[in-house]
């Protein structure tokens, strides 16, 4: 197979693939620079991949240059598009380490190359060389995406490539693994959809493209929007554009919430019991049905309240986190789920709450529980809350990423298939 994928190919098609990798020269890059910017000197507001490019820059996963550039019909080599992975893709292990005899250990991509290699995207060519600085074709980038995120394709391999004119240069080892992309919606063809041009090495922008609709296949990121122009180099998509259904999140479904990705690493949030406090968390992991289909991606948008919890016939003060919106890109659903209840509790220490964002209530029981009042470099930011708190010696310390949310009543969701 190519060097993207595991060597499963008949000896003839190793041979074949094999001259076509060996004849490829190496390509001279300018490395981008991390940079939190989403707006690019060379993207236009009418550029074709600029939804693509924008939402990877928001993640964190492309990067411009120091100019201020994206530089979009920039090659993308190995290296490079191993670096992209591991930022986009958090996948296990399924191979032991190796070593490249082209890929020293001071080499810049290294880590990234390795992770790639392990988790099943990216793999070597027969001499036991990386080739780290060839471009990579977009036959390649495709298998590698399928194969890395194990999709396989349903039916007919044949009819499913039929959209695409140049579908005879599609090589063998490649025809299943871009028939599982064209399902998903990754394949991205500017300026024409249904022209694959397999051989041709991709570019920068057509590996934001790409990667931004496999994170979107599994579930890490919303759709881009409906209207935009971006959706007509989508293969497939305009057969299925018009297919819109809703789809049923069940009773007993779980979310698992973490904070916003724009809010940063940020820690437990104290409350007094008592105390209601409003607050937006996000989706850390899609929610898939049974056919795998993902009806809540994550970073969609949890909107509640942590809210008291009397529990009959005790004197433990408690508290749940009560959701009633939820927003998955531009679609809002009224739902009602809520967590476990957290109970109070007075065995808390400094390190519990280093960094934690804090009532002004709860500070004050902190003080006492702690034995200062001065908790200025022990909490971080003091956050407002209704305040209807009790007498309790006691703080609720709730970690969101541990609030996992049951949906109590089924509701439906929109689908785009």
């Amino acid at each position: 197979m190519s060097s993207f994928v595991s060597w499963k190919s008949s000896g003839a098609a190793l041979a074949a693939l094999g001259t076509l990798a060996g004849a490829a020269a190496p390509l001279i890059y300018t490395i981008p620079v991390a940079a939190q910017q989403t707006n690019f000197s060379d993207i236009g507001v009418n550029y074709w991949a600029r939804p693509f490019i924008q939402r990877l820059a928001a993640e964190n996963i492309i990067d411009g240059f120091p100019d201020g550039s994206f530089r979009p019909n920039q090659p993308v080599s190995r290296a490079q598009f191993a670096v992209i992975l591991q930022k986009a893709f958090n996948r296990p292990a399924i191979y032991a380490a190796r070593t490249f005899s082209d890929v020293p250990a001071n080499y810049w991509a290294h880590g990234a190359i390795q992770n790639a290699y392990r988790t099943g995207f990216l793999t070597v060519y027969p001499n036991g060389e990386f080739l780290p600085d060839h471009g990579i074709l977009r036959e390649q980038a495709l298998v590698s995406l399928t194969n890395g995120l194990n999709f396989n394709a349903t039916g007919s391999v044949s009819n499913i490539l039929n959209t695409y004119r140049d579908q005879d240069q599609i090589p063998d080892y490649a025809l299943a693994p871009i028939a599982a992309a064209t399902q998903q919606n990754i394949v991205v063809n500017y300026p024409n959809v249904d022209l694959l041009n397999p051989h041709r090495v991709i570019t920068r922008a057509e590996v934001a493209a790409f990667v931004h609709q496999a994170m979107v296949a599994e579930g890490q990121l919303p759709r881009i929007a409906a209207d935009s122009a971006a959706n007509n180099y989508i293969a497939g998509y305009r057969d299925r554009s018009s297919q819109n259904s809703s789809l049923r999140v069940n009773s007993g479904a779980v979310l698992n919430l973490r904070y916003p990705r724009s809010a940063g690493d940020t820690g437990d949030i104290v409350v007094a019991p008592g105390q209601t406090l409003v607050m937006a968390l996000e989706v850390a992991n899609p929610v898939k049905n049974d056919r795998g289909q993902t009806l809540i991606p994550v970073g969609s948008n949890v909107q509640g309240r942590i809210v008291p919890v009397n529990i009959q016939g005790s004197d433990v003060h408690a508290a749940k986190f009560v959701a009633d919106r939820l927003t998955v890109g531009n679609q809002s659903y009224e739902i009602q789920a809520e967590s476990d209840p957290v109970a109070a509790r007075q065995d808390v220490n400094h390190d519990d709450v280093q960094g934690t964002l804090v009532t002004a209530a709860a500070q004050s029981i902190l003080g006492d529980l702690l034995g200062s009042r001065s908790l200025g470099n022990v909490v971080g930011e003091v956050i407002t809350a209704s305040d209807n708190t009790t007498s309790q010696d006691a703080v609720i310390v709730i970690d969101p990423d541990q609030l996992d949310l049951r949906v109590m009543n089924a509701f439906e969701v929109m689908f785009t298939q």
